[in-house]
């Protein structure tokens, strides 16, 4: 197995080498690390085997915008806003292909156009398409680093060592249906998928949806938040979680707040306390705040969650109302509720249940 640096002169030669070989190597790509090979039957059987994959249909990975076109019909406007507005990005886009090629499935391809200079100087004049996949066992985490693939794929031909990963895979979307679906939900948030495609896509309803909740302490606000939407969700795929900006790890939430929620017939007697962290923002696909400033905490976390992070309140913020009475409390609860209604008949809409 050969390690070469992702800033190493001689990476773009080697990696043509080894994939026109018939290889396989593992690259770091927009979002996590990627297993690549030529798409060809032999290479990509070899690749569903280290994954323990039941079928090698896979991902290409393509140049340009313009490369698209060579495996794939582009037909509706709905698909040319997606192929211009969304590539090259951190997306994987599942079209109609133009013949059904053995990296196809039901006449479907997934393309992606990457964003990294190397990877597209490797791509461009090739004169055989390029398959791709995460770098995991199936159905398994994606892995982070290149001594993490060395030790559960020890079979791989060359492995690039990059900076930047990600720790979500790319947003996968089906534009063969209508209204879209999204097959996997990653980097790329769906409000900005929203805004490119000039529609609201489903979800499909294998896929979970995550909403993070952020106020300060992470004791009043947020757990009363993650109480009530759990329960307007219920027997929906989505997670419901909460941090504060200044919170400690482990703290209940406050008596008040377990009262309040009683009184909504809710429990929240096993809410534990955690502070706010760049991986709680990035594994989430929405983040609700209760203020400006915890809005501005998220970003200066993660400036790419600009796209998913929201007020709660669409005209205001919500109060703290620590140390206040239960009047205090129920006045809060009040002031949030319509928009965890909002946001739960949002998420619903979503799902074709």
């Amino acid at each position: 197995m050969q390690v070469i640096r992702v800033r190493d002169r001689k990476l773009v030669p080697t990696l043509k080498r080894v994939i026109g070989s018939g290889e396989i190597a593992a690259i770091p790509t927009d979002t996590v690390y990627g297993l690549i090979g030529k798409a060809e039957r032999e290479v990509m059987e070899r690749i569903a085997r280290l994954k323990a994959k039941v079928d090698y249909r896979f991902a290409i990975l393509l140049p340009s915008k313009g490369a698209v076109q060579r495996f794939t019909r582009i037909e509706s406007k709905t698909e040319k806003r997606a192929v211009e507005g969304l590539l090259p990005g951190k997306v994987t886009l599942l079209l109609r292909s133009k013949k059904e090629f053995d990296f196809a499935f039901s006449g479907r391809i997934g393309v992606r156009v990457p964003k990294l200079d190397w990877l597209l100087e490797f791509l461009k004049d090739l004169d055989y398409p390029i398959i791709a996949t995460s770098a995991n066992r199936h159905e398994e985490l994606p892995l982070r680093n290149w001594s993490e693939i060395r030790s559960v794929f020890p079979e791989i031909d060359l492995i690039v060592d990059g900076d930047g990963i990600s720790g979500r895979p790319s947003t996968v979307i089906d534009l063969t249906t209508y209204p879209p679906v999204i097959k996997r939900l990653g980097v790329e948030s769906i409000f900005t998928i929203d805004k490119v495609l000039k529609r609201k896509v489903r979800i499909d309803p294998d896929v979970y949806f995550s909403i993070l909740i952020v106020c300060t302490g992470n004791s009043c606000r947020s757990p009363m938040a993650v109480g009530i939407l759990r329960r307007l969700l219920r027997g929906y795929p989505v997670f419901v979680y909460s941090a504060g900006t200044a919170a400690d790890l482990g703290l209940p939430a406050t008596e008040n707040a377990l009262r309040i929620l009683r009184e909504e017939g809710i429990d929240i007697s096993g809410h534990q306390s955690q502070p706010l962290s760049p991986e709680l923002i990035e594994r989430s696909d929405l983040v609700l705040v209760m203020q400006y400033r915890h809005r501005d905490r998220v970003l200066e976390l993660l400036p790419e969650a600009v796209t998913k992070t929201f007020l709660l309140r669409r005209k205001g913020e919500v109060f703290d109302p620590i140390g206040g009475d239960l009047d205090v409390y129920r006045r809060c609860l009040e002031l949030m509720r319509p928009g965890l209604k909002r946001v739960a008949l949002e998420i619903k809409r979503r799902y074709p249940l």
